[in-house]
Order: structure tokens, then C-alpha cells, then sequence
């Protein structure tokens, strides 16, 4: 494996647990605090299956369902 393939699987692996990092870093985004606390749960130790989102038209729900979606992808 070269050097180059070496640091993208280090990254890769630190985007694994930390989607808050992904979306910085790679989509170079800076969510607000709730998108913040939506991401934490994803990877929390006592995660839920199920997660709702209450929020009026226009604050981020579909941006932070796409960042989600291109996490789990990468």
C-alpha cells in the first residue's frame, strides 16, 4: 500500500466513529448545534433505532439527512 493509500484509510477510519469530523472535513460544512447533536447520536454507545426530527420549514433537516447519507457511504 502506498503512502498516499495509507493516510486515506486513516482517514477514513477516524470519519468511521466521528461523522462531525466528515462533514467538516470532507463536505466542509459547519453544521449548527442541533445538526451537531443529531451527528453525535448517530455513533453514541446508547443509540436508537429511531429518530425524529420536529422543526419548521428551512432549518437543515435535508442537509443533514444528505450529510448522513454521504457518511454512511464513505
Amino acid at each position: 500500500m502506498t503512502n498516499q493509500q495509507t493516510k486515506m484509510m486513516e482517514i477514513l477510519e477516524r470519519w468511521h466513529d466521528n461523522p462531525k469530523a466528515f462533514v467538516r472535513e470532507c463536505l466542509v460544512a459547519t453544521p449548527d448545534a442541533w445538526q451537531d447533536a443529531v451527528l453525535d447520536m448517530l455513533v453514541a454507545p446508547t443509540r436508537k433505532k429511531k429518530m425524529v426530527l420536529k422543526a419548521s420549514k428551512g432549518p437543515g433537516k435535508t442537509t443533514l439527512l444528505s450529510w448522513i447519507a454521504w457518511w454512511f457511504l464513505a
